[in-house]
């Protein structure tokens, strides 16, 4: 037999120093009046070719064990006895928590204490079969009949939770139902509307003669990317819901149509959906080429979920490398799992505030709003308090309204009132010279 190391030794020293010699000598006086064999000094190699124990099983109640080898000779005779007993004490109602197997009595991993625990129970149960031999243990004051009547409650009580949980399961999947029926009849109002707004725009397109120029980008049907969405997102439920019901009664679609018109504008492309043309990323890494060039050198073309994933990527890292703040961009899933249009749209605003506060920018605008810096910004204005926009500003203040504005919170708001206080001095009680006096600027523009 090898020796035990490391876990299973612990497991095995632990397991022989709770083993209680008292016990095993009352265990081994109560079998030894019960079926009349003695035992030698040793109990495992007593019991080991179960022999003892279905003699034991047999004095309880007669007939359980049925047949067995009384002198057996072979290793498997032994492991049949035992089993016998086992199936023995099946049959007697001994609970499973106190029945042991074939490795419990094997000589590389027995384990004692379960075959004493199985014999203390079989005794404990031997008094409730009305067995009037001597006793081992505690008094047992339960009959069998008690036991059945106490089975039978628990298979009642268990019966019911089942009913319960499989009411429980199928009001779940009602529910999922009536919400997947609820999200479908949404997703085709949604799918006539997009429907309608595209044979608008493509009138309104043709009565402005801009088919002639503009481009167009092939793009799966929104049918099939209606009918994706609705089989692969999540239904939502209760608080879920409501708010993604609220987020989409939120969503602009008078600022969606101003976008798509600037986003033709800029890059020359169709535009009739804003999600059909915008989810393979295409249309958005052109839009960025158009404004910088070579800003994203590689525009992946083919019909690949991954390359189109990639695509929004470039147009978001393109987006923060412009100067839109953080909070403007979006996700990918956002775009090609549809979890977050409003976002999307929000970053393309943002994209088109960022460009009309450049000088470097030529082209198209949201708004017809001037430039106005030497550069793309690092710093919006929407940063500072609503009454400082668009206020003059000496250009000897811009280092400190640029602190001001950047610790626009907490204990450095103390620096945004020193600059308004050198303001105030130098514009109302130091008089300075005409020729020297400093030349004042939009403070919208102080970070371009």
């Amino acid at each position: 037999m090898s020796e035990k190391r490391g876990l299973d030794a612990e497991l095995e020293a632990k397991s022989i120093q709770k083993y209680d010699k008292n016990v095993e000598a009352k265990a081994v006086e109560w079998m030894a009046q019960v079926s009349g064999c003695q035992f030698g000094p040793d109990f495992y190699e007593s019991i080991k070719d179960g022999v003892i124990l279905c003699k034991v099983a047999e004095a309880v109640m007669p007939g359980s064990v049925g047949n067995y080898v009384e002198k057996p000779v072979h290793v498997l005779e032994s492991k049949a006895n035992i089993d016998a007993y086992l199936s023995a004490c099946n049959e007697l109602g001994i609970p499973s928590q106190d029945m042991f197997t074939q490795r419990d009595l094997s000589e590389n991993n027995k384990d004692l204490g379960q075959v004493l625990n199985n014999i203390y129970s079989l005794a404990r149960q031997a008094q409730a079969l009305g067995f009037e031999g001597p006793t081992l243990g505690v008094t047992y004051y339960k009959t069998r009949e008690e036991q059945k009547a106490l089975q039978r409650k628990k298979d009642l009580e268990r019966d019911r939770e089942r009913v319960m949980r499989e009411e429980y399961e199928e009001m779940l999947k009602q529910k999922r139902l009536d919400a997947e029926q609820k999200k479908r009849e949404r997703r085709e109002v949604k799918l006539a509307q997009s429907s309608e707004r595209r044979l608008q725009r493509e009138e309104q397109r043709k009565e402005r003669g801009r088919d002639s120029y503009l481009k167009t980008i092939s793009t799966s049907s929104p049918i099939e990317d209606t009918m994706r969405d609705i089989s692969v997102s999540p239904v939502k439920y209760g608080m879920d819901a409501e708010h993604a019901i609220k987020m989409e009664e939120k969503y602009d679609y008078e600022l969606e149509e101003r976008i798509m018109d600037w986003i033709e504008d800029v890059t020359g492309f169709a535009m009739n959906s804003f999600y059909d043309d915008l989810c393979n990323g295409q249309v958005l890494c052109h839009l960025i080429n158009s404004i910088k060039p070579n800003m994203i050198p590689l525009v992946h073309t083919r019909d690949q979920a991954l390359l189109e994933r990639e695509n929004i990527k470039f147009f978001v890292n393109a987006c923060r490398g412009l100067g839109v703040n953080q909070g403007d961009l979006f996700e990918v899933n956002d775009l090609y799992d549809r979890h977050n249009i409003g976002q999307v749209l929000n970053c393309l605003y943002a994209l088109t505030q960022v460009l009309e506060m450049s000088s470097w920018y030529a082209g198209p605008r949201l708004n017809g709003r001037k430039a106005g810096g030497d550069g793309p910004p690092r710093f919006s204005c929407n940063h500072l308090p609503y009454f400082l926009k668009d206020q003059p500003v000496p250009r000897g203040c811009s280092a400190i309204l640029f602190l001001a504005a950047f610790f626009n919170f907490g204990i450095f708001c103390w620096i945004r009132k020193l600059g308004w206080v050198l303001y105030f001095l130098e514009t109302h009680v130091v008089r300075l010279p005409i020729d020297t006096a400093p030349q004042h600027t939009s403070l919208s523009c102080v970070f371009q």
